[in-house]
């Protein structure tokens, strides 16, 4: 039997990819570093293993965002695609807003609600990570 496979892409689509298997983590950041990134209040993650996904288009133009991290972003349109980081060497973290389906995950952890704006509503439960 095969493996689920969730499916996504940039906003012209140049930059497409595919999530293999179960994911390593579904959940909401609500950092001060996440936000200018995309302009929104929050965003949800799907933490993916290296190994357990592939560009199938386009592969992103990447910026260090820090001395530590690394952002990609679509080449054409701009659209941000994922999140690298060395404390999470063995994972990229990628935009549930980018599947084909982005009801096909649901969020179940939270990341610096302490960060929140007020305006976002009520935070789930912040778990240890």
């Amino acid at each position: 039997m095969s493996e689920p496979v969730l499916r996504g892409h940039c906003l012209c689509g140049a930059c497409t990819f595919e999530l293999i298997g179960p994911h390593n983590f579904v959940g909401r950041c609500h950092g001060e570093s996440c936000r200018p990134a995309t302009t929104s209040p929050f965003i949800t993650w799907i933490g993916q293993e290296n190994g357990r996904w592939a560009w199938t288009g386009d592969t992103p133009v990447s910026y260090q965002s820090s001395p530590s991290n690394e952002r990609g972003f679509c080449g054409t349109c701009g659209t941000p695609m994922f999140f690298r980081s060395e404390r999470f060497a063995n994972e990229l973290h990628f935009y549930a807003a980018l599947l084909s389906d982005p009801n096909a995950v649901t969020p179940t952890e939270q990341y610096h609600s302490d960060e929140s704006l007020a305006w976002t509503g009520v935070a789930l439960e912040q778990p240890a990570r």
